[in-house]
């Protein structure tokens, strides 16, 4: 506190910029870290939602392939209703797990 009444007027307002400009650069550099940080996640977890989607549709299409397939094995052993609207279920042998096309 001696320190700064030894200081002019002039050297107080010097010294006062001075803090003012480091105080904006720290929270300039906070703003820049915060909005680094945010787009590097929201570029991140769009990647992996794409990469998750393209994952999806490949499934979809092999699932859709192997019912189709197993349905015209099923409507040649006459296992389909012959009211069905195109829709059918399978169930494993034990009962446990059951898989459903839905049209």
């Amino acid at each position: 506190m001696s320190e700064l009444n030894n200081l002019s007027n002039e050297e107080l307002l010097a010294e006062l910029k001075r803090r003012q400009l480091d105080q904006q650069d720290q929270e300039r550099q906070k703003r820049e870290d915060y909005e680094a940080t945010r787009d590097q996640i929201a570029m991140s977890l769009v990647v992996e939602a794409e990469q998750l989607s393209e994952k999806l549709v490949a499934f979809k299409q092999k699932s859709y392939t192997r019912m189709m397939t197993f349905r015209d094995m099923a409507d040649k052993y006459g296992e389909l209703r012959g009211n069905s609207k195109g829709g059918f279920s399978i169930r494993s042998s034990d009962g446990t797990v059951k898989v459903s096309l839905e049209r």
